[in-house]
């Protein structure tokens, strides 16, 4: 039977907190970007927003954040989220 050695537990235990770690750093990350974009789609209505207005700038702006991936970004979430700002922009 193999066993783990104390510094390998404690390499292992380190790797696992800093992944912790970064997550929690990305989510904060991640939701400092929707709050900049919920805000950026409610000041382009030209009106002030309605919970309708409201809900809809938070679905996008979540879908927008959740298709980052890794460097990149999904270009059919973005063309989507550009094109209803335009729409919103338009119709305000």
């Amino acid at each position: 039977m193999d066993s783990i050695s104390p510094d390998e537990t404690t390499t292992a235990g380190g790797r696992l907190a800093r992944g912790r770690a970064r997550r929690r750093e990305i989510a904060v990350e991640d939701a400092a970007k929707r709050q900049r974009l919920v805000a950026e789609l409610l000041a382009e209505l030209g009106r002030p927003a309605g919970a309708v207005d409201r809900d809809t700038a938070e679905t996008l702006a979540a879908t927008v954040v959740r298709a980052d991936v890794g460097s990149g970004r999904c270009a059919s979430c973005i063309r989507s989220f550009q094109a209803v700002q335009t729409h919103w922009s338009r119709h305000a």
